[in-house]
């Protein structure tokens, strides 16, 4: 008795379209806050954040520096659950933030998950502004003279 072997092919096609839709189409990515930070200065901006890792979470990123040239804008997405902490500077002219005391590191860049323990020189001890980003999908900061 002689055994039959049957081969069958089997053809698979995979299609894969753009996910992303047109940037004006661009939907809300639920439980976060889409912000814009805009210089209007005449020379360029360095810009520190604090904000959650992510929705629902404990854990505080710190980071920096993000230059942020003349009529430009820096974005980023960060979870809206809250608010988010910034401090910008404009070198050797000023500065925009708050009282919400968190160190940054010079020249940087720097990224870091928060720590209650966490100590630094007294000059890299700045002060946070806070932005309500509660429930929100978009905001803008700007920077002014």
């Amino acid at each position: 008795m002689s055994a039959k072997v049957q081969t069958v092919a089997v053809t698979v096609v995979l299609v894969l379209a753009a996910a992303a839709p047109p940037a004006m189409a661009q939907e809300a990515i639920p439980g976060y806050v889409e912000l814009s930070f805009c210089n209007h200065m005449p020379e360029p901006v360095y810009l520190a954040l604090s904000y959650k890792d992510k929705p629902g979470s404990k854990q505080w990123v710190v980071e920096g520096w993000k230059q942020i040239n003349t009529d430009s804008c820096f974005k980023i997405t960060v979870p809206n659950d809250g608010a988010v902490y910034d401090y910008a500077e404009l070198p050797g002219q000023g500065d925009w933030g708050g009282d919400f005391k968190l160190c940054v590191e010079r020249p940087g860049p720097f990224r870091r998950i928060n720590t209650a323990g966490y100590t630094c020189d007294s000059e890299d001890l700045v002060g946070f502004g806070v932005i309500d980003v509660a429930g929100r999908t978009k905001r803008t900061i700007n920077y002014n003279p």
